[in-house]
């Protein structure tokens, strides 16, 4: 019987579109709520409890707190199905967004298949000295005031070549050395190595040279023996010796020069058939010294002990220099004097500051001209030039254009340093052009250079080389290189805009899902309690009000007055409307204590503030914004009050009833 009356009851409101919404059987006990169910032991019958819901609707008639026009249950209340699809879904995007991060600007610069060019065959010298001093900033030493600090580099300004080699960031040892040997800037992909090594194996001047013997910090030096050639020999300080240099700066430099003597010494004595290997052309010799970096980070630089380091190695410098012109008596040996980095007045380094972007150069020996002038060049200018120095391969990576005001040779064999940079520089392009033609779904040319117009320049170079205007040679060549650098910044950034701007539009595509499926379901929001109870009909404007109450309150904060207790109540009052709306549960007090905690910080370090002498000056709350000018050194009460400060940032971010805890809040506006 029961189930006939209830058939009979069902196949009638079929044809009542209001009813029709209540067939569910969750919606239906919510009709039902308060009226017995067949369910429950000794109540009345189920079809009982339906006749007299509708019996309480017949009577009221079209019931005024539910819209005649509703979202089904199903886009409303997603099964857990779909909410493991819309999580899957999320976790996919993320996942792509954060590929796109690393492949835009992560992607290492470095291509492979690329054959080595001889710099010349003719080089000025037989070996070259390059001795580096860690942490060396240009200003620490170039200006008539800072003489007296490097006698011996000074006078090299008067038989020699000077200048400052201007770096990139970041400004650390690693890329540093890279930029110097190898001549390209810092592997973007070392991040997958936590900055400490290069992913990408690199070719360098070390590794193309005849022989090489290197000194100093096992951090840099070993950064070019990964192929563990045969050629190449290290010699490193230990950790403990490191440790102790800490505190005795200088000790490490000092470490490495009588290493480089007792090596000398050998070579002096040496008359073994091996010995020949020692007086080879195209030989390297690489001395790293670490004091001034250690000094400027213990005691920053414009301490006495960074300039003691500074002289320190100045005499090293002068002593090598003696020590390589005893031994190797053939006049063939060219010094190179440098530095990696700069570093800051407060002993740091990474970063862009001219401190330590600017750091000085000083050459002199075989085949270096005598400029008085000051000439500048980029760090990655320098390994080119070492390779030209002894007639060497340029690593196949480099990026650097020779500076051929460095060198005391003849114009023509400067055309020939030139050219071999520009066939170098023109493999580069051509593997990068290559890679991307083949590749791309649309292929665009740099600046339209082709094969033949590739072709047609070099030929033209030939011909000014042939009719020995060197002069104009030079110029067409430097202008022929730039372009040639700029085209494989080109090819190597060719797919950053297109998938930036394709991730960016996915991104907001799915943000703009979220909010649609966030928004759009019908959820207990102050706007939907308001539309059940009958206080607004379904079809008033106040929807386009409430609005209103979110936007308005937040534009008048900055209007407010700028003492700093009306400016956070302000604050915290702007925003309030938006948290009322968003979710009527508790999370709204999650705000009200958050600001009341901020109120009582600030009123404790109002103690430690001293901004006046008597109440109420000196309490926090009586001071403008603009007001405030601290004068007061840096004191432990400063790190305090950022530590807490970044502690009250992290729970207004990630604490529960704010915006980015979204699984906290109930933001769903039926409009």
């Amino acid at each position: 019987m029961d189930l006939e009356l209830r058939q009979s009851i069902e196949d009638k409101t079929n044809r009542i579109p209001f009813l029709n919404y209540t067939k569910d059987a969750d919606t239906w006990r919510w009709f039902t709520r308060g009226f017995p169910h067949s369910s429950d032991q000794g109540t009345l019958p189920f079809w009982q409890g339906y006749t007299k819901t509708l019996t309480l609707f017949s009577k009221a008639g079209k019931p005024s707190r539910f819209p005649e026009k509703s979202m089904s249950k199903d886009e409303c209340n997603p099964n857990r199905d779909q909410r493991y699809k819309i999580i899957v879904w999320g976790l996919l995007v993320h996942l792509l967004l954060l590929f796109a991060v690393f492949d835009i600007y992560f992607a290492s610069p470095l291509d492979q298949g690329m054959t080595s060019v001889r710099s010349t065959s003719s080089p000025p010298a037989k070996r070259l000295v390059l001795i580096v001093a860690d942490g060396l900033r240009a200003d620490a030493v170039i200006g008539e005031s800072k003489a007296y600090r490097i006698p011996f580099l000074s006078k090299i300004r008067e038989s020699g070549t000077w200048g400052v080699v201007h770096t990139r960031v970041p400004t650390e040892s690693r890329p540093g050395h890279v930029a110097m040997m190898a001549g390209i800037y810092e592997d973007p992909s070392a991040i997958f190595k936590g900055w400490k090594t290069n992913l990408v194996d690199f070719d360098s001047v070390i590794a193309q040279s005849t022989n090489a013997w290197c000194w100093g910090s096992p951090g840099v030096v070993d950064l070019f023996s990964k192929d563990n050639l045969s050629t190449i020999h290290n010699y490193t300080y230990s950790l403990e010796l490191e440790d102790f240099g800490k505190s005795h700066t200088g000790i490490l430099d000092i470490w490495v020069y009588h290493e480089v003597n007792q090596f000398l010494e050998d070579v002096s004595e040496c008359r073994d058939s091996d010995c020949d290997r020692y007086f080879s052309r195209g030989n390297f010799f690489f001395m790293h010294l670490l004091g001034i970096d250690t000094a400027g980070h213990g005691y920053k630089p414009y301490s006495k002990e960074y300039i003691d380091n500074i002289k320190l190695v100045d005499d090293i410098a002068r002593n090598l220099t003696a020590l390589f012109e005893d031994t190797f008596e053939d006049k063939s040996t060219t010094f190179v004097f440098t530095s990696d980095h700069g570093m800051t007045d407060w002993g740091s380094h990474g970063a862009g500051s001219l401190h330590e972007t600017e750091v000085p150069i000083f050459a002199w020996g075989a085949g270096v001209a005598a400029n008085k002038h000051r000439q500048d060049i980029n760090q990655i200018d320098i390994a080119p030039l070492l390779a030209s120095l002894i007639g060497v391969n340029i690593p196949v990576n480099s990026l650097g254009i020779l500076p051929v005001n460095y060198l005391n040779i003849s114009k023509s064999d400067k055309a020939e340093l030139m050219l071999s940079n520009v066939l170098q520089l023109l493999k580069i392009f051509d593997v990068k052009r290559l890679r991307t033609e083949t590749n791309a779904l649309v292929f665009l040319p740099f600046r339209g250079i082709t094969d033949d117009f590739i072709e047609t320049k070099l030929n033209s170079l030939r011909k000014l080389k042939h009719k020995v205007k060197f002069e104009e040679f030079l110029t067409e060549c430097t202008k022929f290189m730039r372009l040639l650098i700029e085209g494989v910044t080109y090819y190597h950034n060719y797919y950053q805009y297109p998938i930036l701007i394709s991730v960016s539009v996915g991104f907001l595509g799915w943000i703009l899902l979220l909010l649609q499926s966030v928004f759009l379901c019908d959820k207990q929001t102050v706007y939907v309690l308001l539309l059940e109870h009958g206080y607004i009909s379904s079809d008033s404007s106040i929807k386009y009000i409430s609005w209103l109450f979110i936007i308005v309150p937040i534009l008048m904060i900055p209007l407010t007055s700028t003492f700093i207790a009306p400016r956070l109540v302000a604050t915290f009052l702007g925003f309030a409307p938006f948290y009322l709306l968003v979710s009527p549960n508790f999370e709204v007090l999650f705000s009200v204590f958050y600001v009341a905690l901020l109120c009582s910080w600030l009123l404790i370090e109002s103690k430690s503030f001293q901004f006046g002498t008597t109440l109420p000056t000196h309490i926090v709350y009586y001071v403008k914004f603009e007001g405030y000018n601290s004068k007061n050194k840096i004191n432990s009460d400063m790190f305090r009050r950022a530590f807490l400060f970044t502690v009250f940032i992290f729970v207004g971010f990630f604490g529960t009833g704010n915006v980015a805890s979204l699984n906290t809040f109930d933001p769903i506006l039926r409009i």
